[in-house]
């Protein structure tokens, strides 16, 4: 009874070296194609659309614009492509990297303060209405669409704006796990992972069943490291800020929020540090935000390599070619039987990494209780 017990803890470390991989991979692809300023654009340009068509025509025609304006605005895009001339010539002269560019300046996060201020800054940058009876021209109309926003319906708007927050990051969790299934598809087909096979070498290989057991430890602790929300790059920021305003004096009164980025943190700076020390302030967050930042990446890939080396050691190469030799060749009946394995695979992957991570956390407290009866057994039938 233990084996097949060890057999199914074997195959779950398994899918939970490869669902961190995967975990891994997914958090550094949206942070490289900023999946957070995508999706606060589109919910956004979604709320300017339908805050009221026929109060502010304008706004609502010019939605997407608006959007792109306020979220690449200096004062709240963190990137680096935001303002930046060689970034700008580069798109100019490449049109392909003009579409990559214009996704890396938007703003991963934003305040409905903020939101009210630029608005007012992007209203004040366009051209007055002439006066009557002259025609009000597209860009005085929408002048006077934000500016009656702001005038009339600000209090709405921050609330409309907390909802659609909501959703944003309801749209983003929902992205993630889209990426989520992809790579896991990827994977299998690419590596020709059968978990049918895997489950059955594992269970015939006692070396190796108790090699993969014996990893268990290093396997859930590189799980508690990438699961851990305290070791995301948000809390690093956060961290960061933290530190930056511990020589304030007097002390501040109220401690820094979370933040999510490196903007936010200076925001933040600059409406509550006082203006002697705000600049230094601002210069050793934006040194300790950088750093955490390599660092976060660093420690992404130095954990996948330890887990395709824990893996290894235990007898399993996850980044191996699975696939047989001449599988085309094969009877269609065996390619079916194997293909059948390898769609497993990918929807066993696809449950992701916590989902793996509480299943091993579950078995190995089984074990123990498992074992001690097993053994309490065998002496007994040694007495009889």
């Amino acid at each position: 009874m233990l084996a097949y017990l060890d057999t199914a803890i074997g195959f779950v470390i398994v899918m939970l070296a490869i669902s961190l991989l995967i975990t891994i991979l997914t958090q550094m692809v949206s942070a490289l194609v900023n999946h957070r300023g995508s999706n606060l654009h589109w919910g956004l340009k979604v709320l300017f659309a339908n805050i009221d068509r026929d109060a502010f025509p304008q706004l609502t025609a010019q939605a997407a614009d608006v959007s792109r304006q306020v979220l690449t605005h200096c004062l709240v895009s963190d990137s680096w492509f935001s303002g930046n001339r060689a970034a700008h010539w580069f798109a100019a002269e490449i049109p392909l990297l003009r579409m990559l560019f214009d996704r890396f300046q938007l703003a991963s996060a934003i305040r409905p303060g903020e939101l009210t201020d630029i608005l007012d800054r992007i209203a004040s940058a366009l051209p007055a209405a002439p006066p009557p009876p002259a025609p009000v021209p597209p860009a005085a109309q929408l002048r006077l669409d934000i500016r009656n926003l702001l005038a009339t319906s600000a209090g709405r708007l921050e609330s409309w704006f907390g909802s659609m927050m909501d959703r944003v990051s309801q749209k983003f969790a929902t992205y993630m796990r889209l990426w989520t299934v992809a790579f896991a598809c990827t994977f299998a087909l690419v590596t020709g992972l059968n978990t049918l096979n895997l489950a059955g070498e594992i269970y015939r290989n006692g070396l190796l069943r108790d090699a993969l057991v014996g990893a268990s430890q290093q396997v859930t602790a590189a799980a508690t490291t990438v699961l851990d929300p305290q070791n995301s790059l948000a809390a690093k920021y956060s961290a960061a800020l933290q530190d930056a305003v511990k020589g304030v004096t007097p002390p501040l009164p109220q401690p820094p929020p979370p933040i999510t980025t490196t903007a936010a943190g200076i925001e933040w700076i600059e409406g509550h540090v006082p203006e002697a020390q705000r600049a230094a302030v601002r210069n050793a967050f934006n040194t300790a935000a950088n750093a955490a930042a390599d660092k976060y990446l660093q420690d992404g890939k130095d954990t996948a390599g330890k887990l395709v080396g824990i893996t290894s050691q235990a007898g399993i190469q996850i980044l191996k070619f699975h696939w047989p030799p001449g599988f085309t060749q094969q009877p269609w009946r065996a390619e079916i039987k194997y293909l059948i394995g390898v769609f497993l695979t990918a929807a066993l992957l696809s449950l992701g990494a916590p989902f793996w991570f509480n299943a091993l956390k579950s078995l190995a407290n089984l074990r123990p209780i498992l074992a001690s009866k097993q053994q309490a057994e065998q002496e007994q039938a040694g007495r009889g």
